[in-house]
């Protein structure tokens, strides 16, 4: 089989400076960022002690197929879990796909056109990113690109060495088209969708010669993939791929428009160069190349799998994401590029070329900050901040509450002798957890206490309700939807929590009789017939209040019979007509402590009529028996760090 890069020596060389760029590229950096959260679960999913528990208990509960997680059972049996070990395989399979996309655009168009496409899937961002970490996306993209070399070769449109056609249904060109096809299938459902596509193409451009090595290819395809039939019908059975209680939701319209900007890295720049690169060619070879088979096909391969993915989602599940259209990206590529004509590697090439390469690579590396970007939640720095506290004060003197999916995704990176188990690790999307998150604040009894959190969305209540056990915050980090805090009952030397520009109180601590105030409890009684008490009360005019301030209203409560059917509620109304409103269930914050405190945080979206009023109050819609001890608002002229990550 031939596996020389090119008869020409300017196209050899030029290839040879595009793949030790995709290398560069994709090796520089590789353990810059954390390991993600799907990178972390399927690592923990590989810790059994057998195969068969692997595929039970590691496979089954997924929506991938078992080539991935499979090899990465292997592949750290032998060599370890560092991150850098977890990553190279997939980055170097990167590389492998930018020449395998060459090959197929000289195959099918011309070396210029299999330059250009590999140079620009070496230097994007898109595939650059799932090319560095372990997922099954740079093996799915690598065994896509090789379904179509070899089906490219076994009908006979590859060139070798010395220039000749390639004999069609060589069969080691067919044992090369069966194991990519069954790697697709082994890999990932987009991928194996991918290579259902090649297969279909390659059934329209057939001939008698060969239509019965195609039939044993099919029947290869088939008996490999045997052992993962009884994978794929258990995870269908859940309700489809991404399963029907996925996190996605599906896309909107523009969804095809969002997807251009994203894969050319939502520049401007960018996609003006390519769009005068495409058309420039275009023009300057009108004529000489004619639109033909080979662009129906790329244009088929680009463009099918999104359509899949796009009313799969909106009529089945979401299961809409990038990652999985990478495996027909480099499709869209060698359409770009597929002008050029067979036999010319001119000026013309060599200077769109440059052009294109080295646009990417500026725009991938400076305009788009990709290594100093996060790409994903970070676990990394929340768990050397846990160590680092750990070390500071002594375990015994933090209570960790740590808001991940489990203990394995921050025990990766802890030192020996600081594991967290379950009772730190408290996973809050249901009623069940979060209740239990509510009860280990309220009972912690340690001096400081951690809580982290990553992939799982944190409101900013959740915080207010920590200080009012831990009113002062020492640390903080704040990241892509993940971020730490270390709490302390007690001011600490190095108190970093952002305080309110102003703070407003109910008048809920002087002798109000018409509130029923009880001087020994210094608080208000609410009975069962007292549906309102004492209200924050603030007219908008000359408050300051302006879109992008946070408001942040708490109330104490005491001696309640029952917390159902109890709100905080902080409202802006004019006349009867309500701008603003939000309220929180006190059942949300039950827990075990004779004072309850009941948050509710507003970010202003837009600016308020002058003429309106703003309110915080309790609002005793179910009729219970309570005191009210305090009730107070902070106006924040900002989002302020302690609560909100960065925008």
């Amino acid at each position: 089989m031939n596996w020389s890069l090119s008869n020409n020596k300017s196209v050899e060389n030029h290839l040879r400076l595009i793949l030790i760029l995709a290398l560069a590229l994709r090796v520089y950096g590789l353990t810059a960022f954390s390991l993600s959260n799907d990178e972390l679960s399927a690592l923990s999913r590989l810790q059994f002690d057998s195969f068969s528990q692997l595929i039970q208990e590691g496979v089954y509960p997924d929506f991938h197929p078992a080539g991935t997680h499979v090899f990465l059972y292997f592949w750290t049996s032998i060599f370890g879990y560092s991150e850098w070990v977890v990553r190279i395989p997939f980055a170097l399979m990167g590389v492998v796909s930018v020449y395998l996309v060459y090959r197929i655009g000289r195959s099918l168009f011309s070396e210029s056109s299999g330059l250009l496409a590999s140079g620009a899937l070496a230097v994007l961002a898109f595939p650059l990113l799932y090319s560095q970490i372990a997922r099954p996306y740079s093996p799915g993209l690598m065994c896509s690109m090789a379904s179509v070399f070899f089906l490219v070769r076994f009908l006979g449109h590859d060139r070798d060495k010395s220039g000749e056609p390639v004999s069609k249904g060589n069969w080691l060109d067919m044992l090369g088209f069966i194991a990519s096809v069954s790697a697709c299938m082994y890999t990932h459902y987009f991928s194996f969708i991918f290579a259902g596509l090649v297969c279909l193409i390659g059934l329209f451009f057939l001939d008698k010669t060969v239509f019965w090595k195609y039939f044993l290819c099919g029947l290869g395809i088939i008996v490999l993939y045997i052992p993962g039939l009884d994978i794929f019908i258990h995870q269908l059975s859940k309700g489809g791929i991404g399963g029907p209680d996925g996190w996605l939701s599906a896309p909107g319209p523009d969804a095809f428009g969002r997807y251009l900007d994203y894969v050319f890295n939502d520049s401007r720049m960018l996609k003006f160069i390519y769009f005068v690169a495409f058309t420039g060619v275009v023009m300057v070879y009108r004529g000489k190349v004619a639109f033909g088979k080979w662009h129906v096909v790329s244009l088929f391969l680009f463009l099918v799998p999104f359509g899949i993915a796009y009313f799969y989602s909106l009529y089945v599940n979401p299961v809409f994401q990038y990652s999985i259209l990478l495996f027909s990206f480099p499709f869209l590529l060698l359409f770009l590029f597929s002008f050029f004509p067979k036999g010319r590697y001119g000026i013309t090439a060599k200077v769109v070329l440059a052009i294109t390469v080295i646009a990417g690579f500026y725009s991938t590396v400076f305009e788009k900050n990709y290594y100093q970007k996060q790409h994903f939640t970070e676990f990394r720095t929340i768990a050397n901040s846990i160590n680092a506290s750990f070390e500071e004060y002594s375990k015994d003197s933090v209570t960790v509450i740590a808001n991940v999916h489990a203990p394995y995704y921050l025990n990766y990176y802890l030192k020996e002798g600081f594991k967290l188990d379950s009772n730190s690790v408290t996973r809050i999307s249901n009623e069940l957890e979060r209740d239990a998150f509510n009860i280990a604040v309220s009972k912690s009894q340690t001096p400081y206490l951690i809580y982290a959190y990553s992939n799982i969305y944190s409101p900013p209540e959740r915080d207010l309700f920590i200080r009012h056990f831990y009113p002062n915050v020492v640390e903080i980090d704040t990241f892509l939807n993940s971020g730490f805090r270390l709490y302390s009952r007690s001011v600490d030397s190095r108190p970093v929590q952002t305080f309110p520009d102003r703070l407003v109180l109910a008048n809920v601590r002087s002798n109000d009789y018409s509130y029923r105030f009880d001087s020994l409890k210094q608080s208000v009684w609410f009975s069962s017939a007292d549906e309102y008490g004492p209200a924050v009360t603030l007219p908008i005019k000359g408050s300051g209040l302006a879109k992008g301030q946070v408001l942040m209203g708490k109330a104490v409560l005491s001696d309640f019979d029952s917390l159902s059917d109890i709100h905080i509620v902080i409202t802006v109304e004019k006349n009867g007509n309500k701008y603003l409103y939000k309220s929180n269930d006190a059942t949300l914050f039950r827990c075990q402590s004779k004072d309850l405190c009941i948050p509710v945080v507003v970010e202003l979206e837009s600016e308020l009529p002058q003429d309106a009023e703003l309110k915080l109050y309790v609002w005793n819609k179910g009729g219970r028996s309570f005191y009210l001890r305090s009730l107070e608002l902070e106006i924040y002229r900002s989002r302020p760090n302690t609560f909100f990550p960065p925008m």
